[in-house]
This record gives C-alpha cells, sequence and structure tokens, in this order.
C-alpha cells in the first residue's frame, strides 16, 4: 500500500529490519570463521557469513529504494489526435496502421495514377 504523503515514498520496515539482523549476524560470523580459520568449521562460517551479509544488505536496500530512488513520472500514451477521411467519406479517429495502409493502396490503384495529398489541419 502506498503512503499519502507529500512525496509517495515509503520506508519499509520489514525487510529494512530482518536485512540489518541478517547483516549483523552475518558479519558476527565473518569475525568468528576468520579467527578459526585453521579449522574446517571456520571456512564454513566464513562462507554462511558472507552469504548472509550480502542478503542482509540486500533486505536493506529493499526497505530504504524508495526513499533514495529517483522519482518516476507515470508515462502517458501519446494523444492520437487524427481523423481519417477514407475515400468512401466515412470518417474515424481510430487511426491504426493497418487502416492507413489499407487506405493508402486503395488510393495508389486509383484511376488518378497514385497521385494524392496529405493534409493536416
Amino acid at each position: 500500500m502506498r503512503k499519502k504523503n507529500r512525496t509517495g515514498k515509503r520506508l519499509r520496515l520489514t525487510p529494512l529490519i530482518l536485512g540489518g539482523y541478517a547483516a549483523f549476524l552475518g558479519v558476527g560470523l565473518i569475525v568468528i570463521g576468520l579467527a578459526e580459520m585453521k579449522e574446517v568449521i571456520g571456512i564454513v562460517r566464513l562462507l554462511i557469513g558472507l552469504g548472509m551479509a550480502g542478503f542482509g544488505l540486500l533486505g536493506i536496500w529493499d526497505g530504504v529504494r524508495d526513499l533514495v530512488g529517483p522519482d518516476k513520472k507515470p508515462e502517458q500514451p501519446p494523444a492520437s489526435q487524427f481523423i481519417l477521411t477514407d475515400t468512401s467519406g466515412n470518417r474515424t479517429s481510430n487511426v491504426t496502421v493497418e487502416i492507413l495502409q489499407k487506405q493508402l493502396e486503395s488510393l495508389m490503384e486509383s484511376d488518378k495514377g497514385g497521385v494524392f495529398k496529405v493534409s493536416v489541419k
């Protein structure tokens, strides 16, 4: 849910708290693993600590990314203000590429020898 504040940005507390906790435990495991580096369990603790610290930092980033990220402006589709009048006189504002292609082909096949003009109003 979006908070209705001035900027629309919010802090996600759950991943922030869990990420901070995982990073704290990961750093602790790294320190213990470095202290017991001569044994196999020290290397295992070091690797697990690196993984936990990495995932903790990702959790912290997920919690604060709305606050530090750039503002995204919603993309608005371009307004189509085109009106097409076909050879039979029918007018439509729903101008698509297919309709325009069909109209141009019919104008090219007309008895005027493929000469037509496009007017913009």
